[in-house]
Order: C-alpha cells, then sequence, then structure tokens
C-alpha cells in the first residue's frame, strides 16, 4: 500500500505564547477521580488550567479508565478563573515538569522553566485541595506545587518540637520527610517517602531474620557506604509507579493485591530531597494524566473538526464523540474506531455514487457504470478527496506511549510549533514531527465521516452528501426518470400478478419487472444487469443501515461480519430458490436450465435452514442471486428512489436475516481470518483441467502445515470446498491443544479418584470383559461415529490410548503446544479484543494451558482403555450438571475455570463427537456406578485439602509470632 509523510495537528487550545512581562489568566477544570475499586492508595483530583475556555461539550466530558483492579471514573468541570503572574506561571510549571520527568523518564531535575515568545504546548496540571479546603480558597493546593525546588532552610511549622535529621541536602526537619520525594544517590534511583519506620541503622534488615545483616552492614558490603548517622532512623520508602496506557482496551486488570510499589528503607543521609511535601496519593494521580490529556487533546482535535465541517458543510450538530471514533482508527487500539462507522459510510458511498450514476447515464451498460464507480469509491481516490480538505493531520494513528507524552512547558522536549488556519473557525498547530501513514487510512477515515452523518438520524444523508460533495464526490438525490426500453407487453413474459403478490409491491411500470427478470441469453435488447447494478447498491446499504441501527452496541468486526455475510451471492440465490424466483427467470439456454436445476435439487437437501449456502459445494449461478439484485433496483426506480419500499419488499425473501448469534463467516473470509490472526502463511495453487479446475490451499501454522485439493466447476467453488477442509484441520490442530490438555485434564482427576487398578474391582472389570472379544480394527478401516476399538491385545497395564493413533495424537499435541506457548496469550487478547474470550478468562486460560507443557496423553497413569473412555465420557456427560459441579467447586476449581473459559470460543462443544469412533461402547450392564466412586473419592480428597490448609495456616500463622519475637530482643523482655 502507499504511504505518504503528514503533520500531525494539535488543537490550538492547548498552544499558547508565555511571555513574562504580564500577568496570565488561567481558566482551570477540576479532573475529578473517583476509583472503582478498593486500593490502600487513594486518588486526588487535579486542576487543569487552560489559556483558552473549553467549549461546554468538552467541560463536561466523563470517561472510564481501566487502572490496575478496577475501572477510574473521570468528569472534568470548570471551577474558576485565576491570574497568574510569571512568577507563578514559573513555578506551576517546575512543579509539574519535574513531577512528570520522574515519572516518565526517572530523571535528574533541570531549571529549563524559562518562559518565552514563542508558541508552545502550555498548560498547568495541578493538584487540587480537599473539598473542604475549596469552599473558601482556591481549588489549586499551592503548598504541593512549592514542594519544589525544595529548600532545607525553608521556616519549619512543626507543632511539635522540631527534630533535624542530616541528608544528603542536609539537615531536614523530620516532618518534611514525612511525604516527598528523594533521590538516593547509593543506586541512583528515586523513591517515594511515606513516612518515618522505628528502624534505623543497626536494625536488622527488615523480614531477614535474627542473622540478617543491620542496614549498616548491608550498606557497607553491597555499595560501600559507611554510615555516618547510623542511629538516625530509617525512612519508609517506595518505588515510583508505573505510567501506563489506561485507554488501551487490552488492559488486564489485578485479581488481588494493591497497587504495586516495591518497599525500601533508606537511611536519610543517602538521599537528597526533590520535592516535598507531596503526599503519595497525589503521586498516584498524576500517573493517570498523561492517559487523561491524550484523550482530551483527541477531544478537541475531534473538535476542531467538527468547527472546520459547521464552516463548510455541516448544517446539523454531530456529538464530539462521534467525530473522534470517526478519526481514530483501529491501530489506536481503543475501546472504539472508525470501523463500524466506515463501512457504513462506505455503503452509503457506494450507493450514492451507483444511483447518480444510473440516472444520469442511462445509455450506459453495467460494465462501463462498474468501471466509472469505481475510480469514484476506490481507495486511491477517497485519499485524494480527503486530503484535498486538510484532513489526515486530524486522523488519530497509532497507539498511545505514555513515554513519549510531551510534557506541557517543558523546554527539553521542544517542538517547532507553527500555526495554519484551515477554516474561519479553526486553527491548529503543526509540529515538526512527520508521521507516515497509508493511502487506505485516510481513505477509511474519509468513509466513517461519511457513515458519522448518515448515522445521526433524520437528515443524516442529506448531511452526507454535502461533505461529499464538500470533499469533491459530486452526487445528489434528485429523481430523473427511466427510460424504458422494452416494448412488448409484461403479461406475455411474466405472471406479473403472482411476482406482485410474491414482492408484496404493486408496480406503476411492469415493464420494470419484465426487465429485472431477463437474463442476458433471452434474444431481448435489455436484460437485467443494469438494475441488478444498481439494486446490489441500494440493497447493501439498506442492510448495512439496519445491521448498523439494530445491533450499535456490537462489536465493528460482528457487525462487518454479519453486513458480508448478508450480501454474498449465496446468501441471494438460496433466497431466490426458497421465494421460487427461479422460475419467473426469462432465459433461452439450456445449459442455463441444468445448473439452476441442479443448484435447486442441492439446495432441497439441505436439512438446515441457514440462508448462508455456504454449506453447498456446487457453483451458483449468478442469475440466481442477480435476479434478487434487480428486482431491488426495479422496485427502487418504480417506486421513486424509495429505498423503505425495496426493504419492506425484499427483506422478507432474506429471512431469517443473520444474528450475532449465527453469525459465520464465508470459508475463504473465515481462513483469511485465522491465518491473520494466527499470522500463518497461506498459498493457493489452481490447475486447469478439461471439465474444471483444482485448486489447493496450503496453510502453514507454525510448526503444522494444512493441505487440502479440491475440484469444481469453476475456481471459486473449488476454492470454497478446499478453504472449508483446510478450516476444519485449522480448528483441530489449534483447538486440539487446548482439547488434549482437558482430556490430560480429566485423566489427572481420574488417575487420582480411581486406582491404577481399579479395572480389577469386581464390580467393573469383569463385566468390561464379559462381551466376546472381537479383532482389532485397522485405522484405515475406520470410518463414522459406529466404529468401534476394542482392547483385546491391550495388557493388563496397557496404555491408555490405542497404539494404532497415539503417535499421530502425540505428534500433532506436541507442535501445537510448541506454538502456543510461545503466542498464545497474544491470540488470546487478540480473541477478546473480538468479543470472543472475556478479558478475565485470559490468565486463568494462559496458566492453564503452560502449566504442565510437557504433558502428553501417553504420559498419564495407565488405566484401562475401555474402561478409561467409558468412565471419562460419563464424566464429561455429567460435568455441567449443578451438583456434580458444586461437589468439584473446590478441589477441581482451575478445570472448571477452564471449562468455562472454553465454553466461550466460537466452536460447539460437540467436538467431543469426533472422539466416540475411540470410545469403547461400554456393555449395556457396564458398572454406572464408576462416576459415583469417582465423585465420593474427591469429596474424600478435598476435605483432607481443606484439614491440610487448615494446618498450613495455624503453622504459618505461629510460625511468623515466633519470627517476629525472636527478631526483637526488647519483645522476649517484655514477655
Amino acid at each position: 500500500m502507499e504511504e505518504f509523510v503528514n503533520d500531525a495537528y494539535i488543537p490550538s487550545e492547548l498552544v499558547n505564547c508565555s511571555s513574562d512581562a504580564c500577568t496570565v489568566t488561567y481558566y482551570c477544570y477540576l479532573i475529578e477521580l473517583k476509583q472503582d475499586y478498593d486500593d490502600p492508595i487513594g486518588v486526588h483530583d487535579i486542576v487543569l488550567a487552560l489559556r483558552t475556555e473549553l467549549d461546554p461539550e468538552i467541560a463536561s466530558t466523563k470517561f472510564e479508565m481501566r487502572v490496575e483492579r478496577g475501572n477510574l471514573l473521570l468528569s472534568l468541570r470548570q471551577v474558576e478563573t485565576i491570574h497568574l503572574s510569571p512568577h507563578l506561571v514559573q513555578r506551576c510549571r517546575r512543579f509539574q515538569t519535574t513531577l512528570f520527568r520522574i515519572l516518565l523518564h526517572n530523571d535528574d531535575v533541570s531549571d529549563e522553566f524559562c518562559l518565552g515568545d514563542e508558541p508552545q504546548i502550555d498548560y498547568l496540571l495541578l493538584p487540587a485541595t480537599t473539598l473542604n479546603q475549596r469552599l473558601s480558597n482556591s481549588s489549586i493546593d499551592w503548598k504541593t506545587v512549592s514542594s519544589v525546588p525544595f529548600l532545607s532552610e525553608d521556616q519549619c511549622n512543626c507543632w511539635y518540637y522540631p527534630h533535624p535529621v542530616m541528608t544528603k541536602t542536609g539537615l531536614v526537619c523530620s516532618c518534611k520527610l514525612q511525604n516527598c520525594v528523594v533521590k538516593a544517590f547509593h543506586n541512583g534511583s528515586i523513591y517515594i517517602i511515606d513516612g518515618i519506620m522505628d528502624l534505623n541503622g543497626n536494625s536488622r534488615l527488615r523480614n531477614g531474620g535474627k542473622r540478617a545483616p543491620t542496614y549498616k552492614e548491608h550498606f557497607k558490603n553491597n555499595y560501600g557506604i559507611q554510615l555516618q548517622f547510623e542511629n538516625q532512623t530509617l525512612l519508609d520508602a517506595r518505588s515510583l509507579f508505573k505510567v501506563k496506557n489506561y485507554l488501551h482496551k487490552g488492559r488486564q486488570m489485578k485479581q488481588k493485591g494493591s497497587t504495586s510499589m516495591m518497599p525500601a528503607e533508606l537511611p536519610p543521609e543517602v538521599c537528597s530531597v526533590i520535592m516535598s511535601p507531596i503526599s503519595i496519593s497525589t503521586i498516584y494521580s498524576f500517573t493517570f494524566i498523561p492517559s487523561i490529556m491524550h484523550r482530551l487533546e483527541s477531544l478537541l482535535m475531534a473538535f476542531g473538526l467538527k468547527k472546520m465541517l459547521l464552516d463548510n458543510c455541516m448544517q446539523k450538530d454531530i456529538p464530539v464523540f462521534k467525530l473522534l471514533k470517526a478519526i481514530t482508527t483501529k491501530e489506536c487500539q481503543e475501546d472504539y474506531d472508525c470501523e463500524s462507522l466506515g463501512t457504513l459510510g462506505n455503503s452509503f458511498l457506494r450507493y450514492a455514487a451507483t444511483q447518480q450514476l444510473f440516472k444520469t447515464n442511462q445509455n450506459l451498460r453495467e460494465g462501463s457504470l462498474t468501471q466509472m464507480r469505481d475510480k469514484i469509491i476506490c481507495n486511491a481516490a477517497l485519499f485524494t478527496f480527503g486530503s484535498s480538505q486538510r484532513l489526515p493531520g486530524f486522523i488519530r494513528k497509532g497507539h498511545f506511549n505514555p513515554k513519549q507524552w510531551i510534557i506541557p512547558g517543558d523546554n527539553s522536549k521542544f517542538l517547532s510549533l507553527t500555526e495554519e488556519v484551515i477554516s474561519s473557525r479553526t486553527r491548529v498547530y503543526v509540529c515538526g514531527m512527520k508521521r507516515k501513514m497509508k493511502h487506505k487510512v485516510v481513505a477509511d477515515v474519509v468513509a466513517a465521516l461519511i457513515g458519522t452523518f448518515v448515522s445521526t438520524g433524520l437528515g443524516g444523508e442529506e448531511a452526507a452528501l454535502s461533505f461529499m460533495n464538500w470533499i469533491g464526490i459530486k452526487v445528489d438525490t434528485n429523481v430523473i426518470p427511466y427510460e424504458i426500453h422494452l416494448n412488448v407487453s409484461p403479461e406475455k413474459l411474466v405472471n406479473v400478478t403472482l411476482l406482485e403478490s410474491l414482492l408484496n409491491y404493486i408496480f406503476r411500470e411492469p415493464s420494470l419487472l419484465v426487465e429485472a427478470l431477463t437474463d442476458g441469453s433471452y434474444n431481448c435488447t435489455e436484460n437485467y444487469q443494469r438494475l441488478e447494478f444498481l439494486g446490489d447498491a441500494v440493497l447493501d446499504y439498506l442492510i448495512t443501515q439496519y445491521f448498523y441501527k439494530e445491533y450499535h452496541n456490537e462489536s465493528s468486526e460482528l457487525l462487518t461480519i454479519m453486513r458480508t455475510i448478508s450480501v454474498t451471492n449465496e446468501c441471494f440465490a438460496l433466497s431466490a430458490i426458497r421465494a421460487k424466483l427461479h422460475e419467473h427467470i426469462i432465459r433461452d439456454s439450456k445449459e442455463l436450465d441444468k445448473r439452476i436445476a441442479a443448484t435447486v435439487n442441492e439446495v432441497e437437501k439441505l436439512s438446515v435452514k441457514s440462508t448462508f449456502g455456504w454449506e453447498l459445494d456446487i457453483c451458483f449461478p449468478n442469475v440466481l442471486a442477480d435476479i434478487i439484485e434487480s428486482l431491488a433496483g426495479a422496485i427502487y426506480v418504480d417506486s421513486g428512489y424509495n429505498k423503505e419500499a425495496v426493504f419492506q419488499s425484499i427483506r422478507p425473501l432474506l429471512e431469517p436475516l443473520v444474528t450475532p448469534e449465527t453469525a459465520q463467516l464465508q470459508p475463504l473470509g473465515e481462513l483469511h481470518e485465522l491465518c491473520q490472526r494466527g499470522t500463518y502463511q497461506r498459498k493457493k495453487s489452481r490447475v486447469a483441467c478439461g471439465n474444471g479446475v483444482t485448486v489447493s490451499i496450503e496453510v502453514k501454522a507454525k510448526e503444522i502445515t494444512c493441505k487440502h485439493t479440491a475440484k469444481a466447476n469453476n475456481e471459486k467453488t473449488a476454492e470454497k470446498v478446499a478453504s472449508k477442509e483446510v478450516i476444519k484441520l485449522l480448528k483441530v490442530t489449534n483447538f486440539d491443544s487446548m482439547q488434549f490438555l482437558l482430556f490430560g485434564s480429566l485423566f489427572c482427576i481420574l488417575s487420582v479418584v480411581l486406582d491404577k487398578n481399579i479395572g480389577e474391582d469386581a464390580s467393573g472389570h469383569e463385566e468390561c470383559h464379559a462381551e466376546e472379544e472381537q479383532p482389532c480394527i485397522d485405522k484405515d478401516q475406520v470410518e463414522g461415529e459406529s466404529a468401534v476399538i476394542c482392547e483385546t491385545h491391550f495388557e493388563e497395564e496397557g496404555p491408555l490410548i490405542n497404539e494404532m493413533h497415539s503417535q499421530q495424537l502425540e505428534s500433532a499435541s506436541n507442535g501445537v503446544r510448541k506454538s502456543c506457548e510461545i503466542n498464545f496469550e497474544a491470540e488470546l487478547i487478540a480473541l477478546t479484543q473480538q468479543g470472543i474470550l472475556k478479558v478475565e478468562h485470559v490468565p486463568l486460560l494462559a496458566s492453564f494451558l503452560t502449566a504442565q507443557p510437557s504433558m502428553r496423553l501417553t504420559d498419564l497413569p495407565s488405566v484401562r482403555c475401555s474402561f478409561g473412555y467409558y468412565v471419562l465420557w460419563e464424566f464429561l456427560h455429567y460435568i455441567e450438571s449443578t451438583p456434580l459441579r458444586v461437589l468439584l467447586e473446590d478441589g477441581c476449581a482451575r478445570f472448571l475455570g477452564f471449562f468455562d473459559a472454553l465454553s466461550m470460543f466460537p466452536f460447539d462443544i460437540t467436538w467431543l463427537n469426533k472422539y466416540k469412533m475411540q470410545i469403547v461402547s461400554p456393555p449395556a450392564d457396564a458398572p454406572s456406578r464408576a462416576l459415583e466412586k469417582a465423585v465420593k473419592e474427591i469429596e474424600i480428597i478435598d476435605q483432607q485439602l481443606a484439614i491440610l490448609q487448615a494446618k498450613k495456616a495455624d503453622l504459618q500463622e505461629r510460625a511468623s509470632e515466633l519470627s517476629s519475637i525472636l527478631d526483637s530482643p526488647y519483645s522476649v523482655f517484655q514477655q
């Protein structure tokens, strides 16, 4: 794909000149943070001060972010206007620059805070006062703002007698070390101090036991530092918080524990104070700011685009957030993107261009019209149209990296900013940072903007047409009378009354009905192709619009799949056959008659009520699908370009429409998705033969190669058949790694609850062998689900799996497991992004699948083959029943959690059926008590486990008490 280099825009609200000659006015907005999770470290509100007053739509922003253990709720509201002298502006800049450099880059502090006359990113982020302080004073916590630069000689206002402590900075009152940020020179790290401990340099290392060295010895032995003030109490230090991208939709949450901060104990004399006083909660709150400001900057960028559109082509108001979705690419990996709007916009664009060309070029054939339309709606054209109106600068591309966030007011990250006026009310700044972008990205955003207008409800289509004309796509909705070229009475060729009844539409001009049903083989000047060209675009847009409105809460990927399914030739052809429209096609071709008859015969054999048509391995005559579209075109023209009339008439023919539950990609699309998701290599080869085409599809999935060759009348059908078979092989290899582990888990459980020699139980083993022995079946003779694998040649301690296919299973499981160990977690995250798997199941699945990477079925404890398979089958049969679930909840919680997660995947658990041929059908009088015994054994094991866990907890508590006594001589003396 072609790429180009472009400039990224920066909203003007965030850029200003900061002269040191005058007082500056700032509009303050309170960023209110609320934790929707429990954490000992709370969050504090933050004040955002801007030189420009925000529009009310932006000033009332609310959204959520996924953080360590839950959601952080954010709301923005305006609080006050302040006037700051250049000195105060400089102090505020020093505070935010120092804090963000520490958090983002662990940097030393410098004094590059000077103001200048050149435009630069200029806004303030300051700690807010508590709610009760806000009632009478400023919303800004000026005491914390003044925490930098730290001056040890500043007056101390302790309510108790000052206690000086020697630090690397010099003598400091202990009260200033309660909440501060320090740099430790022994390792160069920066720490947050959250208090003073009851330990000193002569204390032994915390949690090190009575033989641990003292802190004085520790620093001497490890760092070569001789503590001079060993009696000084140590500082309770914490490592810095990690600043992350809290907008990423694939973020994982922690189930246990609090915000991660490594503790440390620091002698004050090795520390130099950077900031004081500043609380740990304030520092924690500022870690969210880069993500918050990135979202706010994106909203301001969308608002700038909105103003530009209002100045040029937009007659109605559009929410800023919807425009933000339209300019956000999928690459950003956020909770929204332009894909669903792009699907809707592309569909409308195709429809609008089609109807424009159809009505203004009534003498051109379908082929010429298609070529003209492609030149208008292709990616290259949309890129040109979008670039002509300077849209690329608004596009959000790439996921957010907090490390690359520009700290406001930090001159060390100086950018050359140039103002650019793009409309009467809109100005932006262009920075010197260039970025590469594909032409298709611009085309996708143009389509998404069209979809944004269309989706706004009443008047949306007119607004979309206005936008299209502004960027250069000249279309309108004017109705131009259609020229009828047929000079024959419609009743002589078709049963007009019957067809009108079938379509639930009365034609004003029945000749359109004849044109819509006339095949090119019939000796006539006109056929259905022009109307099919129009109806195809009309139906595509109507169906896409229906899904967008009906399922607007579904993911963009699912909406795209549903739309793709519903407008395929297979879907339309099946609908035509079920409505018996093929009986009304006006044609003169015996070959076409044969192909239609063959297709109808195959459709009648279908046992499912699917409208997809992918179950048939035959080639549909194009005319079967085309007449659905040509009839839609005929109704559209006859009704005076009334889309609703088309949908009301054609929709009943397409029922049942696809739903999120029945959505399934066509084989070619599904194979493409599988290969793309798994980064598999796909190769296709074709060979033309006398009576058809042979197509081979080969996919290399890590260390496994899946290949199938199919022959059909045409290449498309052969490729579809081959793809279907390769998909089956891929699903077996992909998901069998989980299935093998699932079986392995079951057998592990059975090996615990069933003795290895359980076959000797009089109630089980003897009865299992009561049947007459049969010869073993060769694997080449095994066909269907009725095949029975007997156990005649198994020894008393024989292998778990029949010898004839153990190598095949072992080879497949080993190869797939190796690939899963490498990329399985990434694949799971990809499934969460598609809405297939729940986020909370990812850690469970990942840990389960890597718990026993070397486990193979043939390595598991041996039991009798027939009896083992029988118990396994019974176990699987009852696994979802409530009583057994309750019994297994404690002892097998890990397995059941995996089973629940496994059920989220898009394949049916009926994959167990393919293992039936490996299972010995148990005799009618086989021991049904086997499963009951297994359950009782599990109950006993669980009871024993609970007792052991209670004893373990008691011992741990006693050990902790003893350790604390031994570590503290004073405590021993007291006792």
